[in-house]
């Protein structure tokens, strides 16, 4: 590493275009330009090697991490930090705890702060997580023996910890002390909204409603404003233990402003117990205060209309999901947020109601957006509505959306069984003539729609069937 004072020309030019790489997540452009460098680990001074090493362990190449933690002369205590974090974050705790031990040793360097707020975050999100007594004797013994005050930081990872091993007892005491300590403590360790959400959402856990809304106006009197998260767990909690009385006041808290996530978690409260109306109503309540509707808000009213029988507005809400584009392009890949397959399409077909959940169902592919089609299909077979499941298959077929073997044998199957061997024979033919050159069904199907077209005394067509069979005798026999 460089002698003490300014390091040299060289190396300040060295160390500035190596951070300049390692802006990009891209990799390959540093660590090839360390490999044009002249002894790059003499040469470039101590915080252009640990933003490497940061940047291989964000990387998740944590061997190569620790190949340069190994190399580096003298590392510093970012250097210990670096490392011990991405140990911690691949569940590599023997390697974590090697590590810590050897900073314990070390001559060069001392655990600060940092390096308690590593261990405590590291740990009490591992698995298994360890015991509170161990995280209290880390929290005990580092800033002791190395004599630095723990931050807000370390305070709320020790209380978070204890709050998800249920040592609710333990947190309150730990808690209680950072409020004792506001007066002359000089660490700035405070309770802030951090630590109080942590402590509301643990009383919420343990169904001590009363004392979570207790702890929030405290919060608010000791000048701790509660942000959207806090009234957001405190509702959640609250609508879990069934306490809708104690959701009122909070609705009617005057710094609480309700988002997104607060209707959707009364919704889903309202739903869960079957209060259907009651959750059309808050919907309604979201439209009133301009308050943005996701996926799921639709998802879960247009499963409400449907359980009370209102399909014309679940359609009309269809339609407005869109017109406004609900579903956005990042949200596309998780399409089955508004799951309309089992909802909508589902309980259409089931009250008869087929041409408005074909009509839905055009509309939805025509915008880019997909159903569960698999499920229905099969819901559709379990009803024993074969032609309606045919057309589904078909539609499928058209739009591109591959079912697959398993789904075509069903429909054919089912078709067969409820003696429809001609509309049988009409889509195994689709399937071939549009689908892909693999097999489209599987042998015994094949078998089985052969000897019902022969009892239907359709010959040609049971020919045609036979030979799809020795087609697939064939393919059976190259794979073995």
């Amino acid at each position: 590493m460089g002698s003490s004072g300014a390091p040299p020309e060289p190396a300040v030019a060295a160390a500035r275009k190596l951070h300049h790489l390692l802006r990009s997540r891209d990799l390959r452009p540093a660590l090839s330009y360390l490999r044009t460098l002249p002894s790059p680990l003499t040469l470039l001074p101590n915080h252009a090697l640990n933003a490497l090493l940061r940047a291989l362990a964000a990387a998740g190449r944590v061997r190569a991490a620790a190949s340069l933690f190994r190399s580096i002369p003298s590392p510093t205590p970012h250097s210990f930090n670096s490392l011990l974090a991405a140990l911690l974050r691949r569940g590599r705790r023997r390697a974590a705890s090697a590590l810590l031990a050897a900073f314990l040793r070390s001559p060069d360097a001392s655990p600060d702060v940092t390096t308690l707020n590593t261990l405590l975050h590291g740990l009490s999100t591992a698995s298994p997580r360890p015991s509170a007594p161990t995280l209290l004797k880390f929290f005990r013994f580092l800033p002791e023996t190395y004599a630095f005050a723990p931050d807000a930081i370390t305070y709320n990872s020790l209380l978070s910890a204890l709050c998800r091993a249920g040592d609710l007892a333990t947190a309150r005491n730990l808690f209680d002390g950072m409020r004792a300590s506001e007066g002359g403590s000089k660490s700035g360790a405070f309770p802030n909204v951090v630590t109080y959400t942590a402590m509301i959402r643990a009383y919420c856990a343990k169904g001590l409603a009363d004392e979570a809304l207790a702890l929030v106006k405290v919060m608010a009197a000791n000048g701790v404003p509660p942000k959207r998260i806090t009234y957001n767990t405190m509702v959640q909690g609250f609508c879990e233990a069934g306490r809708m009385e104690l959701v009122k006041e909070v609705f009617e808290m005057d710094s609480f402003k309700p988002d997104t996530c607060t209707f959707n978690t009364l919704m889903a409260a309202h739903c869960r117990e079957g209060r259907i109306e009651d959750a059309i109503k808050v919907f309604d309540q979201m439209t009133e205060l301009h308050v943005r509707c996701d996926s799921a808000s639709y998802s879960m009213v247009i499963r409400a209309l449907c359980e009370s029988g209102e399909f014309g507005r679940a359609e009309e809400l269809v339609d407005e999901i869109l017109e406004k584009e609900v579903l956005k392009k990042r949200e596309r890949k998780i399409r089955q947020n508004v799951d309309l397959s089992t909802n909508l399409i589902d309980v259409l077909f089931k009250n008869d109601l087929n041409d408005r959940a074909y009509k839905i169902t055009k509309r939805l592919y025509d915008n880019g957006y997909y159903i569960k089609m698999e499920k229905v299909i099969a819901k559709l077979c379990e009803d024993k509505k074969f032609i309606d499941a045919a057309e589904f298959t078909l539609f499928s077929l058209q739009k591109h959306h591959a079912l697959g073997v398993a789904v075509h044998s069903l429909v054919l199957d089912g078709l067969c069984m409820d003696g429809r061997a001609a509309e049988a024979f009409r889509l195994l033919y689709e399937l071939i003539e549009n689908g892909s050159t693999s097999a489209v069904a599987a042998p015994r199907s094949l078998v089985l729609l052969h000897h019902a077209l022969e009892e239907a005394g359709k010959m040609k067509e049971a020919d045609f069937v036979g030979k799809q069979m020795r087609r697939a005798t064939a393919r059976i026999r190259q794979r073995s």
